[in-house]
């Protein structure tokens, strides 16, 4: 990664009656800063404010399915409690958002109150899931039926059995690998499609040999693995059939059958996020018209690193964007620590 040419423009505190949020904000929310809740009130900002916007034409995405349920109750009982106060009925408390719809920020607070349960009553239709779950949705726009995107130990079965046939024909032909640096390189290289193969350019001939060698039997091992895993495919396969299908022949229709679909798309936990996953989100909202494309996270709460995710790429991916910050940990106040202490 190179570094952004110029410093990321400056963040603003996030205001809950801020709409429409520029397009490709992101929000940088720290631990006990209100995130869910902040992502539930934009939710519910936005349907007050659009009446064309319905809500299964919001796509919010997370990396776990326990933090898509949470979501999920969270944007629903937002939904229910600010239509009921907008209808007067008493509150234990106000925040900027219902204040700003109660002053008819977005209309007639009775006219807003009944869209609010207009999308609670159809929350059904509301894409509320982990990444994957997108890449689903995703690949059945073509007719490919997934069964399951949970098959990771089956991935982990054929990786080790198409190393060991790749090492038995090369150790055949006379050539040597280390079985268990071999199959961690096919297991890097099959997740990520922009891997590609570098050599430093001071190696001696000899060595080159060796390492093109090697080289070329990752590729071969990649494509069985592959191929392998289409009609089972795990998480990682999921999100690279799903980049394929978005990125390759007949790309823009389906991308175009999405757009019909998507309005308003909020990516949580964006700090856990991989390059392709950070390239296949911009590809569905490639940040142009009124779509809105928002991404909310903290560089410092990454834990995902294991499995793949990548700090420097949300660091370059928002380089340029517009930020908010949600500046109050709300965890650890000082009315809070006080009445613990008591």
């Amino acid at each position: 990664m190179t570094a952004p040419s110029s410093p990321p423009p400056a963040a603003t505190p996030f205001d809950y009656t801020e709409f429409p949020l520029p397009v490709g904000t992101v929000v940088d929310a720290s631990a006990g800063t209100g995130k869910t809740y902040a992502v539930a009130a934009h939710v519910t900002l936005a349907l007050a404010c659009r009446d064309d916007l319905s809500i299964g034409q919001i796509l919010i995405t997370t990396f776990t399915r326990n933090a898509a349920a949470e979501l999920r109750d969270r944007v629903r009982r937002r939904l229910v409690a600010t239509a009921a106060v907008l209808r007067g009925e008493p509150a234990e408390r106000l925040d900027d958002l219902d204040r700003g719809l109660l002053a008819g920020r977005a209309g007639e607070p009775l006219a807003v109150a009944a869209r609010l349960e207009r999308a609670a009553a159809e929350f059904d239709t509301a894409t509320i899931a982990t990444i994957h779950a997108v890449c689903s949705k995703v690949l059945a726009c073509v007719g490919f039926a997934v069964e399951s995107g949970g098959l990771d130990d089956v991935r982990r079965r054929v990786i080790a059995e198409v190393v060991n046939d790749e090492l038995v024909k090369e150790a055949v032909a006379g050539r040597q690998w280390d079985e268990s640096k071999m199959h961690a390189l096919v297991d890097t290289a099959a997740r990520d499609p922009f891997m590609k193969p570098w050599l430093d350019p001071e190696l001696d001939p000899e060595e080159r040999q060796i390492l093109e060698g090697a080289a070329a039997v990752v590729v071969r091992c990649v494509e069985r693995v592959h191929d392998a895993m289409r009609s089972q495919p795990g998480y990682d396969d999921l999100l690279r059939l799903a980049w394929d299908v978005v990125s390759g022949a007949g790309g823009d229709a389906v991308v175009a059958q999405l757009e019909n679909r998507f309005r308003l798309a909020i990516v949580d936990e964006a700090q856990d996020n991989d390059p392709l996953q950070w390239k296949f989100f911009h590809r569905l909202f490639p940040g142009s018209g009124d779509r809105r494309l928002i991404v909310v996270g903290d560089p410092k709460q990454a834990i995902y690193g294991f499995r793949g995710a990548d700090v420097a790429a949300y660091v370059d991916f928002t380089a340029t964007a517009a930020r908010r910050t949600l500046p109050v940990n709300r965890r650890s106040d000082g009315p809070l620590i006080e009445a613990l202490n008591r």
